[in-house]
């Protein structure tokens, strides 16, 4: 039996100062004429539909259809514009310059997949892209005034869920997930009412609503007005796939409804009038002011996509390995990872950032399962990442991560001699059980934690409303309850009450780092459950961790998981240039 083939990631382009993914077609597929553009979301629905983007451009290219999927302005990894006094116009613009990247490659014909905010761009700007064949209408946002009420109490259950403290809560403006929408852009959104659209923008429409989405009826009878072919259908999973991008789950039924609709409208090119030669040219350098970055592929079969960045100046440290945390895209949580490179780059220290395989925009490690976080195979994800840095002359090399990517830098620094630093935010463990399934609806919060939510009224209400199952909540408080037995009986007595292996391997871990003299930054929110499972092994004495002399902790009050208020990520910039200079 062969082995599986290896899929490698889309080929990055630059343009109008943001990166874009040009996903070509299979190489033993028919060559279309019309090629797909993606139109995405913002805030948090981006985030968890990444990896969605991602594996329906695949698929499009196993049907013989190129694709592109970029960054609006300001955000992921795009260069922030001057200003967005044109409000929506910024990002309209950024769609236009898109779809000319297409036709220059030669591709005639275009359809647009576009979803939620990325709905009412393709409208916006729909008349200046010629030769538009269609447009998949994913969950469009029909109100603009409903869409941005629906945005704000999104973010006051995300800003729960993560025990944001009110006084570290966004409160002006549009905010969500760490990102904050621009006042210009909030300002047009709340125009916007696309049943009121003047005239037809595509002969073919296919409107996948949200179930029970109001409006969609008239918006769909308000297209076939202009004499529009309108296929309509329900955006099944819509909430399973948004809601969470550690939790995100694929719709496959949706996935192959859209490619089927797509390979309906596409053209195909006779040999005779194919291009010759690469249809994209790889990209260039994004240049910003004290920095610029390469997107890029590496590894084996280029399998792995990510961002490296260097400083206009002088190097002046040890180069960052940046790792994601669980399924967030490279640019990270509320865009943290990004502006964390770029500030190490004004300060002279370059940085790799990079999806792991199976996460955002990285295709999966060809014979690797499915689930991939606390797995062992994304240490060959790292080692592969520092060959790259290698390559480029650029070692020594620090590895940073936060949460399941703090475990992965602290796996792959005790096992990659090229790696001689570390800086790990809110890890959750630094020993994971290889036997043991990762199954993120039972990681229990801290002991305090339960604590504060128990007695809060929102929690109450959601536990009558059925929207908390009382078993698992249970299941997470016991768990919680253990470990808090197993500190006591640990710390005071050298009892092991739980987790034997999991103290044992990790300071066996923790003095293999003292022996390779090794620095290593800890940075805990307080009350996270990482500080709670280390307190489970350690006595933490901060800013020491007594017996390592090597190891400097901080404790950071008022901070979430995710480090979304603003002093939380400066302290975490800092930690890295101080390490990244001290190596």
């Amino acid at each position: 039996m062969s082995a599986p083939q290896q899929q490698h990631a889309a080929l990055p382009v630059v343009f109008a100062n943001t990166v874009g993914l040009f996903m070509p077609p299979a190489k033993d597929g028919e060559r279309a004429d019309t090629a797909v553009l993606f139109a995405s979301p913002w805030g948090l629905e981006e985030i968890s539909t990444r990896k969605f983007r991602r594996v329906l451009a695949e698929d499009l290219s196993r049907q013989g259809i190129a694709s592109l999927r970029f960054d609006y302005p300001g955000t992921g990894d795009a260069l922030d514009p001057p200003d967005f006094q044109a409000g929506l116009r910024v990002w309209e613009d950024s769609l236009v310059a898109a779809a000319d990247v297409l036709r220059t490659a030669g591709y005639g014909r275009l359809v647009v997949v576009a979803q939620g905010l990325g709905a009412a761009l393709t409208l916006g700007a729909a008349r200046r892209i010629p030769n538009l064949d269609g447009i998949a209408l994913l969950a469009p946002v029909l109100s603009g005034r409903t869409h941005l009420r629906e945005l704000a109490l999104w973010a006051k259950v995300v800003d729960g869920y993560l025990q944001i403290r009110e006084e570290h809560r966004v409160k002006q403006g549009v905010a969500i997930a760490g990102l904050t929408m621009p006042d210009e852009i909030a300002a047009d959104i709340r125009k916007l009412d696309l049943r009121k659209i003047p005239d037809r923008i595509a002969d073919n429409c296919l409107l996948l609503a949200q179930p029970g989405q109001a409006g969609a009826a008239e918006f769909a009878a308000h297209l076939r007005g202009f004499g529009a072919q309108v296929a309509e259908g329900v955006f099944t999973g819509y909430q399973e796939l948004v809601s969470n991008p550690l939790t995100s789950q694929i719709p496959s039924e949706i996935v192959s409804e859209i490619v089927s609709w797509a390979c309906g409208l596409k053209t195909v090119l006779s040999p005779s009038k194919r291009p010759a030669g690469p249809a994209i040219v790889a990209a260039e350098a994004l240049s910003g002011e004290d920095f610029e970055e390469t997107p890029l592929r590496f590894g084996r079969n280029d399998r792995l996509y990510g961002i490296f960045c260097r400083p206009k100046g002088e190097r002046t440290g040890a180069t960052a390995i940046l790792l994601g945390s669980a399924y967030d895209r490279h640019s990270g949580w509320g865009r943290l990872t990004t502006e964390t490179a770029r500030r190490l780059a004004a300060a002279g220290v370059a940085s790799l950032r990079f999806d792991a395989a199976n996460v955002a925009d990285s295709p999966p490690l060809a014979g690797a399962p499915e689930q991939v976080l606390y797995d062992e195979v994304q240490q060959v994800d790292v080692r592969e990442a520092v060959d790259y840095v290698e390559s480029r002359n650029l070692l020594p090399a620090i590895a940073v991560g936060r949460c399941s990517g703090a475990y992965l830098a602290f796996q792959s620094t005790l096992k990659d001699s090229r790696l001689r630093g570390l800086v790990a935010v809110n890890p959750y463990t630094f020993h994971w059980d290889a036997a043991r399934p990762y199954d993120p609806a039972s990681t229990p919060l801290s002991l305090e934690a339960y604590g504060e939510k128990i007695f809060r009224f929102d929690t109450i209400a959601r536990l009558l409303k059925g929207e908390i199952n009382a078993g698992r909540s249970a299941l997470k408080l016991k768990k919680a309850i253990q470990k808090k037995l197993s500190r006591i009986l640990w710390m005071k007595f050298h009892l092991t009450f739980m987790g034997t292996k999991e103290q044992v391997e990790t300071k066996a871990g923790f003095d293999k780092l003292l022996k390779d003299r090794i620095p290593a930054s800890l940075v805990y929110s307080s009350g996270d459950i990482g500080l709670d499972n280390i307190l489970n092994i350690f006595r933490i004495e901060a800013p020491k961790l007594p017996g390592f002399e090597n190891v400097v902790v901080d404790l950071i009050d008022g901070a979430d998981h995710n480090l979304t208020p603003g002093f939380s990520r400066e302290l975490f910039g800092n930690r890295i240039l101080g390490m990244a200079s001290k190596v």
